[in-house]
């Protein structure tokens, strides 16, 4: 150690070819405080660690004992790598490399999977730390190189992943589902994504989701039409086709469990249930639904069903417009719908229904009496209004009291 510590101090003021002397080098930078290997920073031909020095004002050639040219040493035993550098800041030339800590909080990786994700690990008092991964023992394992995994027939007894394609949990196989398999250290599912058949003849567009093979069924939508209608549409579409079996349509209440009922296919309710083809059901651009039982201020929902099949596929739901509410405001040459308040406007529109006007609101919206809605206007729905004004209760039963 002392030859080599001598010969390196006679090469100190030996000129190079250069004319530089070895310890006191040009050591091209981008500034760094840490150290690094500069070609230009060698002694017998061993690459030298440099860095900037603050005392010097510039880039010196350090070394490390106990042999300057020795690279690879390690930090101080309470050091990572990844939270400590190397950096000349004793006086001299050359000087001792030393280690420094970076700042507290500084992001790190321990390499450590079993200390959760990379993200969370930080520097602290030069150690890199990591938050513990949570899991529970009883179904999983960890392995600092590769992770968290279920405890199963993918790992082996030190929580090393077995290889991918391996075969493991359900090994049956079905038109929807191949049979599990290893990736990764974990059993997966082996889905296949293709058209099937349920064997259900009110279902159609069958296809394979998560292994199963499943169907849709037809659907309808409910909208509000005034306090005592709905628009039912039931439309044909793509994937709703129009040779489907014969559906029927039924309308029930939330808030009234008692209350289930059949549309027909002029919009009026019935005890029993009506079975229609899609396109018959379309017969005009949508279904008015209405009949007692059909009151303000009340949930509803459809529900549709095939013909020959327990499935009765829901559609969404809605709430029937406010008693006596019957437009917003006009806008633009016409009226909005309900917004919820009784006003003039309201009375206003409902003359205008009466006497024909040409922005007169849908006369659904208007006609909100007798007990079985008349499809006319008259000064009855106008009182009816007046009375909701001055809160007057809806006089309306009770669907199934």
């Amino acid at each position: 150690m002392k030859k080599n510590l001598f010969i390196a101090i006679l090469l100190a003021f030996i000129p190079t070819a250069f004319g530089q002397s070895f310890f006191n080098p040009i050591c091209s930078s981008t500034g760094s405080t840490d150290c690094e290997i500069f070609p230009d920073c060698q002694i017998e031909n061993e690459p030298y660690l440099a860095c900037w020095s603050f005392l010097h004002g510039r880039h010196v050639c350090c070394y490390s004992p106990p042999f300057p040219g020795d690279l690879t040493t390690p930090p101080e035993p309470d050091m990572d790598d990844e939270c400590a550098y190397l950096a000349c800041i004793e006086v001299g030339d050359p000087a001792p490399c030393t280690w420094l800590t970076h700042q507290d909080g500084t992001p790190c990786d321990d390499g450590n999977f079993c200390t959760g994700v990379s993200d969370d690990d930080i520097c602290m008092a030069g150690k890199c730390v990591g938050t513990p991964a949570q899991f529970d023992p009883e179904t999983h394992c960890c392995h600092p190189d590769f992770g968290v995994f279920p405890l199963g027939d993918c790992v082996d007894e030190d929580c090393i992943p077995k290889p991918d394609g391996l075969a493991c949990g359900d090994q049956t196989s079905t038109y929807c589902d191949n049979s599990d398999t290893c990736l990764n250290g974990v059993c997966r599912k082996n889905f296949i994504e293709r058209m099937c058949d349920d064997n259900d003849f009110c279902s159609y567009g069958d296809k394979c989701i998560d292994g199963l093979c499943i169907g849709a069924y037809p659907t309808a939508t409910l909208n509000r039409n005034g306090a005592r209608r709905f628009r039912v549409d039931v439309r044909e579409t793509a994937s709703q086709p129009s040779d489907f079996p014969p559906v029927s349509i039924q309308i029930v209440s939330p808030e009234f469990p008692c209350f289930i009922k059949y549309i027909n296919l002029d919009g009026a309710l019935q005890d029993e249930p009506l079975f229609a083809t899609i396109p018959q059901w379309n017969t005009s651009d949508f279904i008015t639904a209405y009949g007692v039982g059909i009151i303000p201020d009340t949930l509803y929902q459809l529900y549709v069903n095939c013909q020959g099949s327990e499935v009765f596929t829901p559609s969404n739901c809605k709430i029937s417009y406010s008693w006596g509410d019957v437009v917003g405001t006009f806008y633009n040459g016409a009226w909005t719908p309900p917004q919820g308040i009784v006003d003039f406007n309201d009375v206003a529109a409902a003359v205008e229904v009466f006497r024909s006007e040409p922005t007169a609101p849908p006369l659904e919206w208007v006609d909100c009496s007798p007990e079985l809605v008349d499809w006319d206007v008259n000064f009855i729905d106008i009182s009816c209004i007046v009375d909701a004004f001055n809160g007057v209760p809806c006089p309306y039963s009770i669907p199934c009291e």
